[in-house]
């Protein structure tokens, strides 16, 4: 079998790219969206935003996933309601609000809330390797990563699909 090459679109044209380039997947960033509607990233700025970009996405004929950055909300049965409200194949959650990492036992709370409302939505439940903010001068990058796989695995229920992922410019 051959990996998921997911590319992450900004906008419809960004995805239409993407579509016609072959992918049979596409996901939102963040990030992007952020930019494209000039606000800054992780912040809660794009909850509208990217709910709109999904409804503009969902006919195309692929599986879209939507970056729903921390979920917009602290209450998991809020970011599980949002998440219906996309009706989109996957969601990728984040592990920080406001650029300071949460508590691993939050992210599981919202990822259960989130699979108990919307089975069939691909959870990857995104573990950061360092505080986001806060510190010009980030952990090292060996002590980071098993910091991340140890909020993995504190995060992980058995039926959640789980990825680390990094912000270290270098080593994303």
């Amino acid at each position: 079998a051959l990996p998921l090459l997911l590319p992450n679109a900004w906008d419809v044209s960004s995805a239409i790219a993407f579509f016609e380039a072959g992918f049979p997947a596409v996901g939102t960033t963040s990030f992007g969206v952020a930019a494209a509607s000039g606000v800054p990233d992780a912040r809660g700025n794009t909850r509208d935003a990217t709910r709109a970009l999904a409804h503009a996405l969902t006919p195309l004929p692929v599986f879209i996933s939507v970056d729903v950055e921390d979920g917009y909300s602290d209450d998991p049965e809020e970011v599980a309601e949002y998440v219906a409200s996309l009706g989109v194949a996957g969601v990728n959650i984040e592990d920080s609000t406001a650029g300071r990492l949460v508590e691993p036992a939050a992210l599981a709370a919202k990822v259960a809330a989130v699979k108990a409302r919307n089975p069939d939505v691909y959870v990857n439940a995104r573990a950061d390797t360092s505080d986001t903010e806060g510190t010009n001068h980030p952990r090292p990058h060996t002590s980071s990563l098993f910091a991340a796989a140890t909020r993995v695995r504190a995060t992980s229920p058995t039926y959640v699909q789980l990825c680390a992922a990094s912000r270290f410019a270098g080593y994303a």
